[in-house]
């Protein structure tokens, strides 16, 4: 992307309408001074749930449609959880909860309302509004992707295939692999709330997220014994390799962050960049859930297959400290509803 491309998509990221919906007032006018002094151009507000309705139906209605929420969880006339939800559900416009509830629980049932992130009081305003902007990007791109020609859209898919073959030529497992683990994958997102086109996009993230091993000596990729120290650390490079590779083609930017950070751990001791808890991408959490699920299901040359149950319960082990405890509970959920675990 030229630098006159970035300018240009970043102004149009800063013309999408955000409605913020804060009941108090100094808190609302700190959040829209924190978007105006950064070059958004359309911050609309609301003091409380029925209003933001209101403004959410007037502005679909003049044809100036908001493009991202952030919402505070306590609010006069309206539960917070039921407003994320409508929000999400019915008008299908990302939600970011920005609230003084830190619970977990909180946490977990506003990403199962359909809320992209949740963001804790007291806020710093920087890491909110570059939070904003990537959402905003990523949707931008996204929609630019579905709305190009045949053409393009016919090239992106190429590409796609492209490699995806080049990965299965050096490793023939991969192919498998990646599939089952864009299977799962779906599913999650599917079971958290995403909407379809967010699903689509979790769905292409995981078939490439072992994309960057392409760049991995096959020596190494492919040996059937335990890798060493050394080795293992060039494996470790394959997520950086994988965002080299897809960098430069703009219709990607979309998935390279749930790339990246597919092997980063919950507790903040994983690769490449040590991300902890809610700083790791969703997309990220539910790949990494649906990855180890496959690998220890289906095995490897040194290690034998394990039951579905077995899996889980590996997963729940290290819930916490490697995965998303709510993820390894949604990926049971799913395994249960489909009968390939017994609820018991």
């Amino acid at each position: 992307m030229s630098l006159l491309q970035k300018q240009l998509l970043e102004d149009e990221v800063r013309s999408q309408r955000i409605l913020i919906i804060e009941d108090q007032f100094d808190t609302r006018r700190i959040l829209q001074l924190t978007f105006e002094s950064g070059g958004y151009q359309d911050i609309i507000t609301a003091a409380g749930g029925n209003e933001a309705v209101e403004k959410l139906i007037e502005s679909k209605n003049k044809q100036t449609p908001v493009k991202l929420v952030l919402l505070d969880l306590m609010l006069p006339e309206v539960d917070g959880f039921e407003l994320c939800e409508r929000i999400t559900k019915d008008f299908r416009i990302p939600v970011i909860v920005v609230t003084a509830k830190h619970s977990k629980e909180v946490q977990v049932k506003c990403f199962e309302l359909g809320a992209e992130d949740f963001i804790e009081k007291p806020f710093h305003n920087e890491i909110l509004r570059l939070k904003v902007g990537k959402l905003l990007t990523e949707r931008l791109l996204l929609h630019k992707v579905e709305s190009s020609n045949y053409r393009s859209k016919k090239l992106f898919l190429n590409i796609l295939q492209a490699m995806a073959n080049i990965l299965e030529a050096k490793d023939p497992y991969t192919k498998y692999h990646s599939e089952n683990v864009a299977r799962y994958s779906r599913r999650l997102a599917r079971k958290i709330g995403f909407a379809t086109d967010q699903i689509d996009v979790i769905g292409v993230s995981a078939i490439l997220h072992d994309i960057g091993k392409i760049g991995i000596q096959d020596d190494i990729l492919c040996k059937p014994e335990k890798l060493t120290e050394q080795e293992y650390k060039i494996v470790q490079r394959h997520p950086v390799i994988a965002e080299a590779i897809l960098k430069p083609i703009d219709e990607f930017q979309p998935i390279i962050r749930d790339i990246k950070h597919h092997h980063e751990k919950f507790d903040g001791t994983g690769y490449p960049d040590g991300l902890k808890g809610s700083r790791i991408p969703l997309g990220a959490r539910i790949i990494a859930v649906a990855d180890t699920y496959d690998v220890i299901t289906t095995g490897r040359v040194y290690k034998k297959a394990r039951s579905p149950r077995y899996a889980i319960n590996e997963l729940k082990r290290y819930s916490g400290i490697q995965f998303d405890p709510a993820i390894v509970e949604f990926l049971e959920e799913c395994l249960i509803e489909d009968g390939t675990l017994k609820d018991t």
